[in-house]
C-alpha cells in the first residue's frame, strides 16, 4: 500500500517547484503572460486530460 506524505513532506517537496504552492489540499501555480495569445499558447501545450477538468485551469 503506497503511504500518504506528511504535511512536512509536503510542504519540503513543494518548495523545491519554482512558482508553486500548497493551498490546503491542492498544489497550485500561477503563470502570468503578456497578453491572451501566449496564455492560450501555454494551455495549448498542457496534457489533453489536464484540459477536460474544468476546475485545474482558469484564465
Amino acid at each position: 500500500m503506497v503511504q500518504l506524505l506528511t504535511e512536512a513532506e509536503i510542504q519540503q517537496r513543494a518548495s523545491v517547484l519554482n512558482g508553486w504552492t500548497v493551498e490546503g489540499s491542492k498544489l497550485e501555480c500561477s503563470r502570468k503572460f503578456k497578453d491572451f495569445i501566449q496564455a492560450i499558447e501555454f494551455v495549448n501545450q498542457l496534457e489533453p486530460r489536464l484540459l477536460s477538468r474544468r476546475d485545474i485551469i482558469h484564465i
